[in-house]
Formats: structure tokens, C-alpha cells, sequence
């Protein structure tokens, strides 16, 4: 029986002439952030439907069409996932307590669909229950009993063998209604699983971070994941001085790898003894890359974020054309640091803290947890240290984050390094040679990302309550859709009575450079946020510096003093607190100019 993982990991894998249907359902209850009931249906591995228990059921954009044509299908749809809420709710609290569950998160889990092979007709059906990450119990659909691979499930079994009606529903779901809705969604789908399902080659670079660093050999945008990637020497493969990164997911549903190569005790005249090869499942021919200096490609720039690009030439201010690297390095410092000052935003002495709470240590259960959930393959901060190498630490390294954590929420005094963030120019339209089509992406430290967002979840259960029902942005199970539901109701509701109806969209322009930092305090108060949190918070501001990289430059640093931190975790909660108040404060009548706004109608 296949191990049932975490939802984001499952998948029922097909062949090129095999086709599933599955369906993924995760039960969480007492979770923090995240919605207790989740489900997802896939066919072969491409997903049509979602939904939670907040939200409820959502049709991915690509299967609109479909099941519009079937609003029956639709409603089934959101009944069941309405059903198997309840009933997952309700056996996770018969399992607390026969297996004497007192404390913490549980997680039941379910997989269940079919499979179908359009060549030789062949049907499958599954239907398997995982409890805490492990599996729990599996239908047998030849015998119609249960199986139980472990013995705190054998009750279980008992209980639902019992069933009868419950076990030929699930024959009949399983064995007609499942095959029979797989080859409808196959049929209808066909071009975009086709898509899917034909192996998509990926492309191959050459990295190295500087002339000591190991060697990467990255592919992405390959399609499936069932790819291995090696370094091989005079034709064999090597395993000494080789590390193989993970398969990592991309956003457009193709997949990236790399594999790590250390030369430090080869000579460049051996260097052409080396090749790296990329293989991929259903595709016979290997993807060959020599080791050869002149295809090597430097991703990374002294900083570690910032990417290897000429230094084009931009104009000043007034519009003259620049050529010179010192004068163009000279005009991006110039544009940002102008930009992440705005002289246009109020001045207002800061809030005091206020009240003493208690001062609640960071624990090492807080970090840990954080440093789980960093993604790898981020680029670094000032300080160059990547995500996995906190993701790395054992016990003794996480007990020294977690001190060095204690240290600066006690002290008030955090590293420099944890300040300051690293501005990377990303071309958005039109001249590239405007510095303003240019977006800055700003890349923050790994470890202060880390106390910040411990710092975060402090802050997150005492704003989100006091947060009006309308506000949508940042917040879990809501959205733009939410709020174009809302607008559609009411053009419904006025077109019913011939009303009309007026619309302002009001666009923030570049708002998060400019939120008001003394305000922001004085709104965090009223949020709730004071005392020692309020403290760590604004201690991350004190110094706030930035600097730009471009074409391996790294600029000097300069300083920051308005504005929310980009690429902070807490910055989005922040933000949403302050426009809250703001929104409060506008609908009683008072003055909405304390952000300059850029309107558009």
C-alpha cells in the first residue's frame, strides 16, 4: 500500500495510456492559518476542482466550460465536500480519544478515484484513509472489507465492515460513476492533458556563483517529474563530490532540478573529461552538457541576489543618456533610494510602546517550525545564507538560532544584516533604459526572515480579529473573487430595481513605500499589538538600509525611514492592519490623506 503523505506531496502516477481520477482530502481541525478541510480532484495529476471549508468549492479556470453545462455535477460537488467535512471531523474526534489523543494537531487524510486504461479497458478503484501522516486503512474492492495495516485502525475495520451500504456505494462510485465522469473530463480535456502528459524537455545552464564555488548544473521546465539528473567523468558516473538538489515544482507546472559538482581538486585540463547528463522518464534520448568554462553562466553577483546581467544604459533624471558604469551603478542608487523615501509622506513622531505584556520567550518549537516551512532555491540576503542551510541545522544549530532570536527580542538589537535588504531591478514594459519600468525586487536575510516571521504569528491572532469583514487582501480562504462575488450581487440586486450604480477603483500607488511608520505604530496599538511585540517590531526598523545590485555591482547601502520592509513576512499583516484602520476611519467621516493616492477611474 502506497504511504499517505502530505496533501501537497500525493499524486496516483499514469501511464501514457492510463488515465486517473483522484481526489486528495485533508481534515486539519484546531490548525492555525489554514482552513480545517481541504480537498482537491485531479485528472491525471491536472487539477479541475478545489475547495475547503471556508470557501467552499472552486472550478479551475480551465474546466468552467464543462461544468457549467452540468450544474448538477457542480452541485454534488459542493455537497460532498460539505459531507466529508463533517464526517472527517467527527472520526478524527472518535480517534482522539480511543487512541488517547489529549493535545496537538491531528491530520486524517484520504485518496480515493479511479483508474483507467483506454487501450485494454482495464478499470481500478482506490479508496485509502491515512491518520497523522501514516497509513490507517484501505478498501478492498474485490472482497468489499476493509484492510488495516495497523492495529489502532482494527476497530475501525470492525465497525465499517458492518456497513453494508456504505461498502456497495463505494462499489458503485468507484466501479461505474468514477470511470464513467473520467472518460467524460478525458474526452473533454483531451488538448490540455495531452499537454500534460507528453514529456516536455527542459533547458539545461552551467551555474557557478564564483570561480571557488561548485558547479550547478540546473534544468527546469521539464515535464513530469520523473527525471534523474548526473555528473559523469570519462563516460561513467560519479558520486564523490557530487550533491543532487531536490525536484522542486515550478509555477507553471513544469518541474526544476540541479545537481551540484566540486572541482576544487580538479585542474582545467581535465575539465573536458566531465559531462552532465539529464534523463527523463518515456523519453529515450539524454540531454549531454560538457564541462566547458565558456557555457558556464555566474547566476549570482557578489550578493547572492543579484543576478548576472549587463550593465545597460539608463537615463538620469533630467533624461540624459548614460554610458559609464560608474554613472549608471551612480543613477539606480539614485532612483531607489529616491523611490524608498517618498518626501510626500506625513512625518509623525512615533507611538510609544504602551503597557508591559508579558515578555513570552521565542521558543525553539517557534523556529523550528519556521525553518521547516522555508522553500529552497530563494536567493540569499546581505549575509549569503540560503534556505537550506537553516533547513539543514540539527538540534544544537536550532537551539543557537533560537538564543540569537532571544537575544535580539530581549535586547532590542538586531543585526545589520537582518536590516538591510538587497534591491534587484526586474524589467516590467516599454523602454529599458526608464529606470522606472523597472520593478525592484528586494531580497531580505534568511535568519531575520526567520524572526520575523516568528514574530508574525504573535501578531497574527490579535489583528485578524479585529479586522472588518469586507478586507480581503493577505488574509487566508479570501480574495479578489470573494470581492467580485459581492460586486456581482450588488449589480444583480440594482438591476433588479433599475437602479444605478457607481464604481471608484482607487489605485495605491507604490503604497508600501509609503505607509506611515509612526502611524503604523500608533495602529498596531489599537490592534492590540503593544509591549515587548511592538518593540521587536519597530527594533527591525531602526536602521532600515537597502542597497542596489546590478550587473554584479553592489551598491552602497543608504537608509530607509518610510514604508513597510519588502519582502518581510509580516509586512502583508501590517499593511492590512493600517489600511483597515484607515478604512474605519473614512467610512465615520475623517480625513483619507494620509496616503498619497494615484486614482484611477
Amino acid at each position: 500500500m502506497k504511504t499517505l503523505m502530505m496533501l501537497i506531496v500525493l499524486c496516483h502516477t499514469a501511464s501514457a495510456v492510463s488515465h486517473s481520477l483522484t481526489f486528495f482530502c485533508t481534515e486539519s481541525p484546531g490548525a492555525q492559518g489554514i482552513p480545517e478541510f481541504v480537498s482537491v480532484g485531479l485528472v491525471d495529476e491536472v487539477q479541475i476542482v478545489d475547495c475547503n471549508n471556508i470557501r467552499g468549492l472552486e472550478v479551475h479556470k480551465d474546466w468552467i466550460k464543462f461544468f457549467k453545462d452540468d450544474p448538477q455535477h457542480v452541485e454534488w460537488y459542493a455537497s460532498q465536500c460539505l459531507n466529508n467535512h463533517h464526517f472527517f471531523k467527527a472520526n478524527i474526534e472518535s480517534l482522539r480519544q480511543r487512541l488517547n489523543q489529549t493535545e496537538g494537531v491531528h491530520i486524517m487524510q484520504r485518496m480515493c478515484g479511479c483508474e483507467w486504461d483506454d487501450e485494454t479497458g482495464e478499470l481500478n478503484g482506490f479508496n485509502q484513509f491515512g491518520y497523522d501522516a501514516e497509513d490507517f486503512i484501505a478498501l478492498d474492492l474485490q472482497t468489499l472489507t476493509w484492510i488495516a495495516p495497523k492495529p489502532q485502525a482494527l476497530i475501525t475495520k470492525l465497525s465499517w465492515d458492518t456497513e453494508k451500504a456504505r461498502l456497495e456505494a463505494n462499489k458503485y462510485i468507484l466501479g461505474h460513476e468514477c470511470p464513467k465522469y473520467l472518460k467524460k473530463y478525458v474526452q473533454y480535456g483531451k488538448n490540455l492533458l495531452d499537454c500534460r502528459l507528453s514529456p516536455v524537455l527542459p533547458s539545461v545552464s552551467l551555474l557557478q556563483k564564483s570561480p571557488s564555488s561548485p558547479i550547478s548544473c540546473h534544468a527546469t521546465g521539464f515535464y513530469p517529474h520523473r527525471a534523474v539528473m548526473f555528473w559523469r567523468k570519462d563516460g561513467e558516473e560519479i558520486h564523490e563530490g557530487v550533491d543532487h538538489g531536490e525536484i522542486l515544482p515550478n509555477n507553471d507546472g513544469t518541474f526544476q532540478m540541479s545537481v551540484d559538482l566540486k572541482l576544487s581538486s580538479v585542474t582545467p585540463a581535465d575539465w573536458e573529461r566531465y559531462d552532465c547528463v539529464f534523463q527523463l522518464s518515456d523519453v529515450s534520448s539524454d540531454i549531454i552538457t560538457k564541462l566547458d568554462k565558456a557555457v558556464i553562466r555566474t547566476n549570482m553577483g557578489k550578493t547572492g541576489s543579484c543576478r548576472q546581467c549587463s550593465t545597460h544604459t539608463v537615463h538620469s533624471a533630467g533624461g540624459v543618456l548614460l554610458t559609464s558604469t560608474e554613472a549608471i551603478v551612480g543613477r539606480w542608487k539614485e532612483y531607489f533610494e529616491d523611490l524608498l523615501n517618498p518626501t510626500d509622506t506625513p512625518s509623525v513622531v512615533e507611538a510609544e510602546s504602551g503597557d508591559e505584556l508579558d515578555d513570552l520567550p521565542i521558543t525553539g518549537g517557534e523556529v523550528t517550525e519556521v525553518v521547516k516551512q522555508l522553500l529552497g532555491g530563494r536567493a540569499p540576503g546581505v549575509d549569503e545564507i540560503r534556505p537550506e542551510v537553516l533547513k539543514a541545522l540539527d538540534v544544537v544549530g536550532l537551539s543557537w538560532l533560537t538564543r540569537l532570536c532571544n537575544i535580539t527580542w530581549r535586547s532590542g538589537a538586531v543585526p545589520l544584516d537582518w536590516q538591510t535588504g538587497v534591491v534587484v531591478p526586474i524589467f516590467k514594459k516599454a523602454d529599458w533604459r526608464v529606470c522606472s519600468n523597472f520593478r525592484g525586487i528586494t531580497v531580505l536575510s534568511f535568519p531575520g526572515k526567520v524572526y520575523a516571521r516568528v514574530l508574525e504569528r504573535r501578531v497574527h491572532p490579535l489583528g485578524e480579529p479585529r479586522i472588518q469583514e469586507e478586507q480581503c487582501g493577505f488574509r487566508l480562504g479570501r480574495g479578489t473573487l470573494d470581492q467580485l462575488f459581492i460586486l456581482s450581487r450588488k449589480f444583480e440586486c440594482a438591476w433588479e430595481f433599475a437602479q444605478p450604480v457607481y464604481m471608484c477603483f482607487v489605485d495605491l500607488g507604490k503604497v508600501f513605500n509609503r505607509v506611515p511608520r509612526g502611524i503604523l505604530w500608533e495602529v498596531l496599538r489599537e490592534y492590540g499589538v503593544s509591549g515587548p511585540l511592538l518593540r521587536a517590531i519597530q527594533s527591525l526598523y531602526n536602521r532600515s538600509e537597502s542597497l542596489v545590485c546590478i550587473a554584479s555591482n553592489k551598491m552602497d547601502s543608504f537608509p530607509v525611514g518610510v514604508g513597510l520592509r519588502q519582502g518581510c513576512p509580516w509586512s502583508p499583516i501590517l499593511f492590512i492592519i493600517f489600511m483597515d484602520r484607515r478604512s474605519r476611519r473614512s467610512q465615520v467621516g475623517e480625513d483619507f490623506s494620509l496616503l498619497p493616492l494615484v486614482l484611477s477611474v
